[in-house]
């Protein structure tokens, strides 16, 4: 009987996404080959992923907002020695590493924040940092939280951005989408 508790997830979800955003205007993408639920506004679109290990991409349908998530999955043997909790507690003793290997890929970011959050069923590590402009010419800084957990063997990344000017508007949306997040079983 799986379909009760999805029922009462997807309730659970819908009145998580009014009381963080007010609306109740989201849809659900289900990846079965890695077991995630992902819901986004319903006047977003999916695009297609341009790198490996992206699973989706969903985005403001005017693309030029610069507004997006996205998720990723990165299964390997080193995570199978994680559930969600014992991720946790090494990213938060390693935060200032992960922090500095980030600067040294992209020199300008600066991290605004970072700790201890959750997906909808699952204890997650949460990072806020500004991006410096990515595109040659432009001057867009981009502010992005990326929320990370592992569970089944697999490294989850739930990663939403938006250029500065707009992300504290955004964020309670963006913490909808992140609470909101679903990992269940992996397809055999």
């Amino acid at each position: 009987m799986r379909v009760l508790p999805l029922i009462v997830w997807a309730a659970a979800v819908s009145l998580l996404v009014h009381a963080e955003t007010g609306k109740r205007d989201f849809t659900v993408y289900r990846d079965e080959t890695y077991g995630f639920e992902l819901i986004y506004p319903k006047s977003w679109i999916i695009i297609p992923p341009r790198m490996g290990d992206t699973r989706v991409k969903v985005a403001n349908s005017d693309r030029k907002s610069l507004e997006d998530c996205v998720v990723q999955t990165n299964t390997a043997a080193y995570y199978e020695k994680y559930d969600p909790q014992k991720f946790v507690a090494e990213m938060m003793r390693q935060q200032e590493k992960v922090v500095a290997g980030m600067q040294a890929r992209f020199p300008g970011i600066v991290l605004q924040e970072g700790g201890k959050t959750y997906f909808g069923n699952d204890a997650a590590h949460y990072l806020v940092f500004d991006l410096p402009p990515m595109d040659q010419g432009s001057q867009v800084r981009i502010t992005t939280i990326q929320v990370r957990t592992a569970k089944n063997g697999t490294r989850y990344t739930v990663s939403c951005g938006a250029p500065q000017t707009r992300f504290n508007k955004l964020r309670p949306m963006y913490n909808a989408i992140v609470k909101g997040f679903r990992i269940g079983p992996p397809a055999p």
